[in-house]
């Protein structure tokens, strides 16, 4: 998908303007670890992303860790031009979704996503087999 792929979010009721997150997609070629393992418990989103977030394949989601008190899941999109979306909700703030982008951040953080075999972006830390976080 092509950088300028419009930002999917979704967002609770406050904050809105201060959040801004946009995922990473893949090709359909692309694999990621993350998302080939069998779900587990824990797996689902929560419930006031799956109410909102009906541009997410539910049954896809999986929970690839917390970092600095930030749950991240990763999904794939209900549509099949929205190959991958990171998950984001923070302890204390609105979650976010975002699709389409291969780094991204704001106020939840700065994260990666990346497939199977890529080189770790500089800088970042890994938090899940595809999922990477800015130090600092």
């Amino acid at each position: 998908m092509p950088a300028s792929a419009p930002l999917v979010r979704g967002f609770g009721v406050a904050s809105v303007a201060a959040l801004l997150l946009a995922g990473c997609t893949g090709s359909g070629e692309d694999s990621y670890a993350d998302l080939d393992r069998e779900a587990a418990d824990g797996d689902a989103l929560p419930a006031a992303v799956l109410a909102e977030a009906t541009y997410l394949d539910a049954s896809s989601s999986r929970y690839v860790g917390e970092d600095d008190g930030v749950a991240l899941w990763l999904a794939r999109g209900a549509d099949p031009d929205v190959h991958l979306c990171l998950v984001a909700v923070p302890e204390d703030e609105d979650w976010v979704v975002g699709c389409g982008y291969e780094v991204f951040g704001q106020s939840v953080g700065t994260f990666a996503v990346r497939p199977d075999g890529a080189e770790p972006p500089e800088g970042f830390t890994a938090v899940s087999e595809n999922v990477y976080r800015l130090e600092g």
